[in-house]
């Protein structure tokens, strides 16, 4: 057997998405093949180090996708899960992750007491000794292992690091601190890795799920507390609340961990790929890739829009848009007549805000264009009638 990994010096933070995994595993979600395909060229355009592909066990579709994924040549790696709850489990997880041509084996394993009598039906101690011998035979194997912790917030502290040592003594790469059903806030999150890091000789991963909404605050927390992998998925889709959104944490890790080689001008098309794949529709105020995220209603912000942006929504492959609604003022309606190749001086702006205002409130919602185009043509009629 293969001796302990060798816990890495690089400070880097490395992001992995399993939107190809746990997105497209929700229930009422179906992903063809080419739709995952064409999501795993965009995740790759973006940046990332590792894109979770799927696993073993969860369709007789697995294989062919993770096979056709493969195929594209990405840069980043690909890793398939796999849940095992036997040892001889371990044996077909293998041969399914070598044949699909994978080069990195995750194995998803009870860490609670709760899901080890739930699913195990076995001791704490024998639940070690599965733990090595599974990552012990993938290793041999010459896979790369990483090890989940399911459920491993509610594990008991101490016994969680027992857990993982056994893992790192039998080769693998890293383990994954799986909060599955949203049980910890930060500050005991940065407290539970922290003391991993310390002591459990590996390198730690940590996948959020958001039931209550704290998932990337849990993310963040775990990346304080020594973390250097971190989880997500398109949009934070997925299972039981959600993960932690990919959006949200490229751009964490690129202002404020030196992540500069994410292309975060892909973010838009990739949330888009994925919303169509999904048939789930993006927020509007989603951040970076929402329709909402850079429209102004009042003139003098869409003129200084540089004091309300963090980052440009160029820079995140999205538009800056202004629309006519219930704040619209003379200089939002002078900027959108110009725009539109009109000739401001040929209206009462005055006037039309005040009635493009009250068109917004009658019908709320912001004017849509061809209504916008049919009252400038009468409001050009008038403004002739009245001048002439």
């Amino acid at each position: 057997m293969e001796g302990p990994h060798e816990m890495s010096t690089d400070t880097t933070i490395r992001l992995s998405d399993c939107t190809l995994r746990d997105t497209r595993n929700a229930p009422g979600v179906f992903m063809t093949l080419p739709q995952v395909v064409e999501i795993a060229r965009h995740l790759d355009e973006l940046g990332l180090d590792e894109i979770e592909i799927g696993g073993g066990g969860t369709g007789p579709e697995e294989a062919e996708i993770a096979r056709a994924v493969n195929r594209l040549g990405l840069r980043a790696k690909t890793s398939c899960l796999v849940f095992c709850v036997t040892s001889q489990d371990v044996e077909e997880a293998v041969r399914f992750v070598k044949d699909v041509g994978s080069s990195v084996a995750m194995f998803s394993l009870p860490s609670s007491q709760t899901f080890i009598d739930l699913r195990l039906k076995r001791s704490f101690r024998a639940t070690c000794k599965l733990v090595e011998k599974i990552v012990g035979y993938a290793v041999q194997n010459g896979l790369e292992v990483v090890f989940s912790g399911e459920d491993a917030a509610r594990a008991d502290p101490e016994l969680l690091v027992d857990y993982v040592r056994a893992g790192a003594e039998a080769g693998a790469s890293r383990f994954r601190f799986a909060e599955s059903v949203s049980a910890l806030e930060p500050s005991m999150m940065r407290d539970r890795v922290g003391l991993l890091r310390e002591r459990g000789g590996i390198d730690i991963d940590v996948h959020c799920h958001s039931s209550l909404g704290l998932a990337v605050a849990n993310t963040i927390a775990a990346i304080e507390g020594g973390a250097r992998w971190v989880s997500c998925t398109v949009g934070g889709l997925g299972e039981r609340g959600g993960n932690t959104p990919l959006e949200s944490l490229a751009f964490y890790l690129a202002r404020f961990r030196g992540r500069a080689d994410f292309q975060l001008g892909a973010l838009k098309k990739l949330a888009e790929s994925v919303s169509r794949a999904t048939d789930i529709p993006i927020s509007r105020f989603a951040s970076a890739v929402g329709e909402d995220a850079f429209q102004y209603e009042k003139g003098n912000m869409f003129l200084h829009c540089d004091a309300y942006e963090a980052y440009t929504p160029e820079s995140v492959g999205n538009r800056r848009k202004l629309a006519v609604g219930k704040k619209a003022d003379p200089l939002s309606v002078k900027i959108m007549l110009e725009s539109l190749g009109r000739d401001a001086s040929g209206f009462d702006i005055e006037g039309l805000s005040k009635r493009l205002q009250d068109i917004a409130w009658k019908n709320r919602r912001c004017v849509e264009l061809p209504e916008l185009e049919q009252l400038l043509g009468q409001e050009e009629e008038r403004w002739v009638r009245k001048t002439s």
